[in-house]
């Protein structure tokens, strides 16, 4: 479906006042709209794929912030304009050694922000998820993968306006530049992490989207950029919600 943008693209523009300038010729105003329509649906190879990346760090975990993005079924109640989100199927492979909390099923997302055991857990979902702006609105299905507690990746298909759309999320310990020290005389938390830092990490997040034609690119393009600059947030404050107050202030990168 065509946006309002869109269509005022497409629109004839006003005619200019009768001393502006003389009225082009009919030919030369039929050249110019074929020429600009032409442009607008070429299908020919173009290196339309838009990326967008943030790094931050955030004040909770590793294992929490992954729980967190998993959790496609809730993203309809916090992601900026997705108004639809179900998860269709969910298997889990889970890692040898795994304890006893990991084996009656898929885990939930607070079993895998709460239980350190379940590192190296493995969860393959199919999703639904429908999204909606003004006259914009699209349905699509989504094969989300999760490395608990480092990865999630979505892959979007069965779609009619996205030729491409990756999201991926990647979560590491903080760097050693960003850490905070424990209080003097207190012991080591881990090695060289402190007991904040252990609570910490940093969110690596990346999107990559490309529309099936030039008309869904200059109708959407430019929203679909600014939701990519909205999500970290979006997750930071639902994080805040789901587990309270982060161990440090976040940074962004």
């Amino acid at each position: 479906m065509a946006s309002r943008a869109t269509l005022a693209l497409l629109a004839p523009a006003a005619t200019p006042g009768a001393g502006a300038c003389a009225r082009a010729p009919a030919h030369a105003a039929v050249a110019a709209r074929r020429t600009f329509l032409t442009a607008l649906f070429d299908s020919g190879p173009q290196s339309s794929v838009q990326q967008y990346r943030e790094r931050r760090v955030l004040g909770y975990s590793a294992a929490q912030m992954c729980a967190l993005v998993s959790d496609v079924d809730q993203y309809s109640r916090f992601v900026p304009w997705c108004v639809g989100s179900r998860v269709l199927s969910r298997h889990a492979t889970r890692a040898a050694g795994a304890g006893a909390g990991a084996r009656a099923g898929a885990p939930t997302p607070a079993q895998l922000a709460a239980q350190p055991e379940l590192a190296g857990t493995r969860l393959s979902m199919r999703a639904e998820l429908s999204i909606g702006f003004q006259a914009f609105s699209e349905a699509y299905t989504s094969t989300v993968t999760c490395e608990h507690p480092t990865l999630v990746r979505a892959v979007a298909s069965n779609s009619s306006v996205f030729k491409t759309l990756v999201n991926e999320w990647r979560f590491q310990p903080v760097p050693p530049a960003l850490r905070i020290p424990g209080p003097p005389g207190s012991p080591p938390a881990s090695g060289p992490f402190s007991e904040t830092d252990l609570r910490s990490c940093l969110v690596d997040f990346s999107v990559a989207f490309e529309f099936n034609n030039a008309l869904y690119a200059q109708a959407s393009g430019l929203f679909l950029d600014e939701v990519s600059k909205m999500m970290v947030t979006a997750f930071e404050r639902r994080a805040l919600e789901i587990y309270g107050r982060p161990s440090r202030p976040s940074r962004k990168l």
